[in-house]
């Protein structure tokens, strides 16, 4: 991570809100998911931007795995000059524009000597919503929106994921019955205020047995008291006996 990447971001940022756009950052989908630098969201469209300091193989591969998540995806980047003598550079650089054509991709240039307008330099192919779009615009949060949480391409971590929320909940479910609360009872609270992130109740319940027991920090403050079966673990707050 460059420190010239942030301040790319924050260019693409100011570009998707001047299309009316309502701007997302470092949004996280679940577990293993990837991680979107940008997300525009309209009341019919989903756009998304990865921000890289140059136009190469990675920066098409990550904006391209969004074409199952939205209806554009960009690959965001600075402009800079070709180096003297280094005469490939015209070529690759038709390369990956031309992959970025067969495949949908918009390609945002960016100058950050000039603070001019990013340059488009191809046009991303705007597709109908995409099945799995409901998955990206179901993880957009309000501590997400633009400004309200850690600045796209930082990678200072610290974002809000699906995660963590189920995490604080537990931690607050169990907080909440000094005497111990079973993981089934927990899940079934869970459930009734919205659910958790996990595919299904048997692996919350399971991944949550195993995460207390490692003493993951985002877990801290619950402890398990007693196991009577791999799915019956009874959690209580950490400060009790």
């Amino acid at each position: 991570m460059t420190a010239r990447e942030p301040a790319i971001a924050e260019a693409a940022a100011d570009w998707l809100e001047s299309l009316g756009l309502d701007v997302y950052e470092e949004v996280h989908l679940g577990y293993g998911a990837r991680v979107p630098d940008l997300v525009g969201s309209g009341s019919e469209s989903l756009v998304v931007v990865e921000c890289k300091c140059r136009l190469g193989l990675d920066l098409i591969e990550q904006a391209d795995y969004w074409r199952r998540h939205s209806n554009a995806y960009w690959a965001a980047f600075m402009r800079s000059e070709p180096k003297r003598g280094f005469r490939n550079e015209p070529r690759t650089r038709w390369l990956a524009e031309w992959i970025c054509v067969e495949r949908g991709i918009g390609i945002l240039e960016i100058d950050l000597n000039e603070g001019t307008e990013p340059r488009i330099v191809v046009p991303a192919i705007v597709h109908e919503t995409p099945r799995a779009a409901y998955r990206l615009r179901d993880a957009l949060r309000p501590e997400n929106r633009r400004g309200a949480g850690p600045a796209a391409g930082t990678n200072r971590g610290g974002y809000t994921t699906t995660f963590r929320r189920t995490a604080e909940r537990v931690v607050a479910i169990v907080t909440a019955h000094p005497d111990g609360i079973d993981v089934k009872s927990i899940v079934a609270e869970l459930n009734a205020d919205g659910g958790h992130h996990y595919s299904n109740d048997r692996s919350a319940e399971n991944q949550i047995r195993i995460l207390v027991k490692r003493g993951i920090p985002v877990f801290r403050g619950i402890k398990i008291a007693k196991v009577f079966g791999r799915h019956s673990t009874v959690l209580r707050p950490a400060g009790d006996p």
